[in-house]
């Protein structure tokens, strides 16, 4: 497995870079109605990881579902989504199912990982681009419904534990892994489970800065009686916690669910309210991406994202 993962890599990587800052990788799905039964309309539900160069989009792996007939992944929640880049930019790991799979950014070959449980996804490399970080759908010790981080190497092989409960990984430049735990709270950890840390109290989609000294997340509003009681938006905060602020103008009043910084640090990719936008850290809308589906028959929606580094 390690030597075909070697085999993924670019020949040219000069070619997989179309622009200053990179291109947006990003998890989309898609459903159309293809006929009828007794039960009712029939869909088929396609299932993509596609990169975005300027106006140009290129699919890196697609699977299809319909009734009779599924193609994706099996296990719960069997579909193509959660795409990470790799640090150099040449490789995107995404959920498969019971399994991670990785991908060449230029799609020449997608390779299935082994099977760990049910659910495998949120998968997020680390800085030398060896190991992996991910969420487990149930944690083997307790097992309950809770989600456990784990992390193995590049191919799959030796999962090793790294905390019970825990979801939506990111790894820094600097050997941090943010997460989010289900009290709702953010936390920071060495690969090695070693300086634990609370950030804040709430968070969602936490995304360190590529120079690992900053981390944006989102927060849901908190209404009580039809009062807000805790405004929701998108935060930066230093990596220890420290300096969190909200960001204005546009950004206070997106509801995100996923987060990407730009590779120079300077924009945030966010996709919420359904639609997808880069931002500046000001908070104010830069560009508007329209994924919007052409005829009647069909819906498109974007699932997650990330934004491709530089070398």
């Amino acid at each position: 497995m390690a030597l075909a993962l070697v085999a993924l890599l670019p020949a040219t990587v000069h070619a997989a870079f179309p622009g200053r800052n990179g291109a947006i990788v990003y998890g989309s799905g898609f459903e159309t109605l293809v006929g009828f039964d007794q039960g009712g309309d029939v869909s088929l539900y396609t299932w993509s990881i596609s990169v975005r160069h300027g106006s140009a989009t290129q699919v890196l792996a697609t699977c299809h579902q319909e009734l009779d007939a599924p193609q994706c992944p099996t296990g719960i929640g069997g579909y193509y989504s959660e795409p990470a880049v790799s640090p150099d930019g040449t490789l995107v790991a995404f959920h498969a199912g019971a399994s991670l799979a990785i991908a060449d950014i230029s799609g020449h070959d997608v390779q299935i990982l082994p099977p760990q449980t049910d659910r495998v996804g949120e998968p997020a490399f680390s800085p030398s681009g060896t190991r992996l970080v991910f969420t487990r759908g149930s944690t083997t010790i307790s097992h309950d419904s809770i989600a456990s981080l784990w992390t193995s190497d590049i191919a799959g092989e030796h999962p090793q534990l790294l905390t019970g409960d825990g979801s939506q990984a990111s790894w820094s430049v600097r050997n941090w892994i943010a997460f989010k735990r289900s009290d709702g709270g953010l936390y920071r950890v060495r690969p090695d489970g070693h300086g634990l840390r609370l950030l804040v109290h709430s968070g969602l989609a936490p995304t360190w800065s590529p120079d690992g000294t900053r981390l944006a997340f989102a927060r849901p509003a908190v209404r009580r009686h039809h009062e807000i009681i805790r405004k929701g938006g998108i935060y930066v905060m230093d990596g220890d916690g420290r300096r969190l602020h909200r960001l204005a103008g546009r950004a206070a009043r997106v509801t995100a669910q996923d987060l990407a910084w730009s590779p120079d640090g300077r924009k945030l990719l966010v996709l919420g309210d359904d639609r997808l936008v880069t931002m500046n850290l000001n908070g104010h809308l830069l560009h508007r991406f329209a994924w919007a589906a052409t005829d009647e028959t069909s819906e498109r929606w974007t699932t997650s994202v990330d934004w491709q580094s530089l070398p």
